[in-house]
C-alpha cells in the first residue's frame, strides 16, 4: 500500500494558546484566593488592579515554569 500509519494528538488551537489559557486560569484561580484573603482584611483591590496583577501572574507563570501550569494546587 505504500503508506506510512500515524497516531498523534492534534491539538484543536494552537499550544501557545492553550499554554496562555491555563497559565490565566491559574492566575485567576491564585487571585481569586487572594482577593478574598484580602478582603477579609479590608485590603481589597480595586479591579482594575486586580485585573492588572492577574496579567502580571499570568505571564510571571508562562515565564518562570510553564511545565508547573499542568500540575494541580
Amino acid at each position: 500500500m505504500n503508506c506510512t500509519f500515524v497516531y498523534a494528538f492534534v491539538p484543536i488551537k494552537p499550544l501557545d494558546d492553550i499554554v496562555r489559557e491555563r497559565a490565566a486560569e491559574k492566575a485567576g484561580r491564585a487571585m481569586t484566593r487572594l482577593d478574598h484573603t484580602m478582603q477579609l482584611e479590608n485590603q481589597a483591590l480595586l479591579r482594575p488592579d486586580l485585573e492588572d496583577e492577574r496579567q502580571r501572574l499570568t505571564e510571571s507563570l508562562l515565564a518562570d515554569a510553564p511545565r508547573r501550569l499542568w500540575e494541580d494546587d
